[in-house]
């Protein structure tokens, strides 16, 4: 999946190297600093508790505990641990880290292309348009935030009130429903 940098713009995706990231986590230029079980991750240039970890610092890792991907692994970044008796583990980031192909917590930073809601497959209507349901999400504070824009894909502008992707649809009789975005899985 190859996503262009206009493409990316217009619908909010902070992308640096997208494709690999979304495969491989390659870049993961997160501040997650614990594993997937809990354990704190080591600094990469400390020697204790394990000692001689510092052979990505040619790959820009810095002096930090975040979980990285130097090494390209297919499940994911990984850290080093404080755990004497665990020398290192993967951090469990989203499969999706980008909220793309799924979404993540309650769906608002969800900028998929998904534009049909679950169960009766009804199609979304535009966000810009307020026929035949009138709304207010048609703003720039809601493009920005939400990623509402002149498209008809799932979001969720209601943080507080709902907790998936949803959108308006263009049926008559059905003002809106939730949509068939997956929730994402942790690796």
């Amino acid at each position: 999946m190859l996503i262009n940098f206009e493409l990316s713009s217009e619908y909010g995706i902070d992308i640096l190297d997208f494709h690999s990231q979304l495969k491989h986590h390659h870049h993961s230029p997160g501040y997650r600093s614990k594993t997937q079980t809990g354990v704190v991750c080591q600094n990469w240039q400390a020697n204790y508790p394990h000692s001689g970890i510092n052979t990505y610092s040619n790959q820009g890792i810095g002096n930090h505990n975040y979980c990285r991907n130097p090494d390209n692994d297919v499940k994911g970044p990984w850290c080093y641990t404080t755990d004497p008796n665990k020398k290192w583990d993967y951090c469990g980031v989203p499969k999706c880290r980008w909220n793309v192909e799924c979404y993540t917590e309650r769906g608002t930073l969800y900028r998929g292309t998904k534009s049909q809601t679950a169960g009766n497959k009804k199609t979304c209507n535009n966000w810009y348009s307020n026929w035949p349901h009138p709304h207010s999400y048609d703003n720039d504070y809601n493009a920005k935030a939400y990623g509402i824009g002149r498209h008809s894909y799932c979001r969720n502008p209601e943080p507080n009130g709902d907790n998936r992707p949803w959108c308006y649809t263009t049926n008559l009789f059905t003002r809106w429903a939730y949509c068939d975005v997956p929730k994402c899985e942790y690796s």
